[in-house]
């Protein structure tokens, strides 16, 4: 989440569409040592400081990290830089000697009351909550604030100037405290088919509390495979006509307050007189398979609703023997959805690889929701498989296979089915004339991303435009968390993709093209796949039917058009479109280019990005209930949802059944 100097905290509904990527240095940010070097004298510090203390107030402690812009109101224009940050304040005394040295992108720091704090890709600083410090604010009573501070130097141009400092304030406010789980809820009783059933609220607030001691209720229940209606204590249920099964029930606790937390609870609809055993259908491994991973979960299929019951599921290879309780639910779990009625079998260690298995359990072990016991598998030939070691798998890649635009100083992102790491040897780019071999221990071009599922390779030279490489990796040189090997890559085929110059490429828009409801006050969004700036030229909007209302605006008219720094360009024109007009949108090449310069190659004809526009009327963009839809509940609110805000008129809302 985003926030500038003197600002309170946006919600999500008022982020535009430019502003969204900012997200994204939250959940990829590099976590440096913070290494400090090329410190500077105290001389280096300006008394005539062009930094200003900045003010972030009544922050929501409903987020943990947040992305502070301090350099906004600082003087210095786009030349400016932020140097260091650090827990001292001070905007009048010497600030702290820390704020000498630079830091590097993603060097943790702390506030003065302990938040993470480090400096972004994007030149901002991110704020981190603790858990300690996002416990002191759960403690936070409404109305009281919690106020945190740090300090921060910022360098105008490059060289030798002196750098300014100032004191960046956080604020939190102290919120309402949603209710909490904090006991043991109802288990509710059984239904039975095609009879009404009782629902109290007194059941579905069990075990929920409230930390402010607010009196809690229910709020949006749903219930699949029936219908509710309410009553004086709570809602009665009608099943769908002849269902037996599990139904599900879907709410909200609320504190009428504004705090709210959503809950589940579910019960059965059993058939009175059912003595019918549940019968097993399939299961994964089949029996005798002969290539089932070692490390995979066994699945057991049957033609109803099961449960627990009472006894053990044994798997055993005769020497290799795991007996596991059918109600531990650390590695049995029993699953019905859609039709599918399942036992998930997780154990604890891995089955040994290049045996053979079985499966049996006794009668009873698992059973029908009104009891009746499933025969049990009592010999070894029913169910047996044969296992294999699991390796790796690659699922996936960036760029994919034949791909034929990939940017020559883009990153290549490698994805595996499991946490991977590194072994030895090297990963392979090649066209056949231009070769990177890259140590997969080479930190600099190789990383791995937190859940170790992805590999991110940054080659330190960019690779040949308009050429076709591949990528090979050797068996051993990725290996999983156990040390099993990636079998690799071993020809030219399985992965390769030709490249394209590093320009910048539009990658959508706002119309898009051939749109025919674009409002006449609207903004022209243009979404790149990197952070663009002004180049020198213009955008044309061009009304096809009447050359006099053609648009001539420049790329530096900033009254008319936004670069922010994430690809988005936001072009307003001065004056409002025609209404009931076709337009296209041409682009003088080099008037939109990347950072490192690249241009961009423009649009030049009239039919690449063109639209018809509407009048400003606000439009329905969709309701609840949806047209035609045929389960909307009759105590539910009718909602209808539009693409601007509105307000009440004059007239009326008619709702008919005829």
């Amino acid at each position: 989440m985003e926030t500038s100097a003197d600002s309170g905290m946006d919600s999500p509904t008022s982020i535009n569409l430019y502003q969204t990527r900012s997200f994204s240095i939250l959940e990829d940010r590099f976590m440096a040592t913070n290494t400090k070097t090329n410190v500077l004298s105290t001389a280096s510090f300006t008394k005539n400081s062009k930094a200003n203390n900045d003010s972030f107030e009544n922050l929501s402690s409903n987020n943990t990290t947040y992305v502070l812009d301090v350099l906004a109101n600082d003087s210095g224009g786009q030349s400016r830089t932020l140097w260091s940050i650090d827990d001292s304040a001070s905007s009048s005394a010497p600030p702290s000697p820390d704020l000498l040295s630079p830091d590097e992108i993603g060097a943790i720091n702390l506030s003065e009351k302990g938040a993470n704090i480090w400096i972004t890709e994007e030149g901002k600083v991110a704020y981190e909550l603790t858990p300690d410090l996002a416990s002191a604010l759960k403690a936070l009573p409404q109305g009281e604030n919690l106020v945190d501070t740090f300090s921060y130097a910022m360098r105008q141009g490059k060289g030798n100037n002196p750098l300014s400092w100032a004191t960046a304030t956080v604020t939190f406010a102290g919120v309402n405290d949603a209710p909490e789980l904090t006991g043991a809820p109802t288990i509710l009783s059984d239904g039975i088919v095609n009879q009404p059933y009782s629902i109290l609220a007194t059941d579905l607030l069990s075990g929920y509390t409230d930390a402010d001691g607010d009196p809690l209720s229910i709020s949006n229940l749903t219930a699949t495979h029936g219908l509710l209606t309410t009553t004086p204590d709570g809602w009665l249920f009608t099943p769908d006509s002849d269902y037996s099964g599990p139904v599900e029930l879907n709410y909200e606790v609320i504190d009428n307050q504004g705090g709210s937390l959503s809950a589940q609870q579910n019960f059965t609809v059993i058939t009175p007189g059912d003595n019918t055993a549940p019968s097993f259908l399939s299961s994964s491994p089949t029996d005798d398979q002969t290539t089932f991973g070692n490390d995979e979960n066994i699945f057991l299929y049957f033609d109803e609703a099961i449960k627990a019951g009472t006894g053990v599921i044994t798997i055993s290879n005769g020497l290799d023997t795991r007996v596991i309780d059918v109600t531990d639910t650390s590695q049995i779990s029993f699953t019905s959805s859609k039709g599918s009625h399942y036992v998930t079998i997780n154990p604890h260690d891995d089955l040994i690889p290049n045996t053979t298995y079985n499966v049996q359990m006794g009668a009873g072990a698992i059973t029908d929701l009104v009891g009746n016991p499933f025969a049990g598998i009592a010999d070894e030939n029913t169910l047996n498989f044969t296992t294999v070691l699991s390796l790796p798998q690659l699922i996936g890649s960036n760029p994919w296979d034949d791909a034929t635009q990939f940017k020559i100083d883009s990153n290549i992102g490698l994805f595996f089915d499991e946490a991977v790491m590194a072994g030895s040897g090297d990963i392979i780019i090649s066209n056949g004339v231009d070769t990177h071999a890259i140590p997969i221990n080479d930190t600099n071009q190789v990383s791995f991303s937190k859940d170790g599922s992805t590999i991110t390779i940054n080659p330190t030279a960019d690779l040949i435009p308009n050429t076709t490489y591949n990528i090979q990796i050797a068996s051993g040189v990725i290996t999983d968390l156990a040390g099993n090997p990636y079998l690799g890559i071993n020809d030219s085929r399985t992965l390769n993709f030709t490249t394209i110059p590093s320009n910048p490429l539009l990658i959508g828009s706002y119309p898009w093209d051939d749109s025919s409801e674009f409002q006449v006050d609207s903004d022209i969004v243009l979404s790149f796949d990197e952070g663009v700036k002004t180049g020198i030229g213009n955008i044309t909007i061009t009304n096809e039917a009447d050359s006099t209302d053609s648009r001539v605006i420049s790329v530096n008219d900033a009254t008319q058009v936004l670069f922010d720094d994430s690809g988005y360009v936001i072009i307003n024109p001065m004056d409002n479109l025609a209404s009931n007009a076709e337009y296209s949108i041409q682009i003088d090449s080099g008037a939109i280019i990347d950072l490192a310069g690249n241009a961009y190659a423009g649009i030049s004809d009239n039919t690449s990005l063109n639209f018809t526009t509407i009048p400003t009327n606000p439009l329905l963009n969709w309701s609840n209930p949806p047209d035609d839809f045929n389960h909307f509940q009759v105590e539910n609110n009718i909602e209808l949802f539009f693409n601007e805000s509105v307000l009440a008129g004059s007239g009326n809302i008619i709702i008919s059944n005829g």
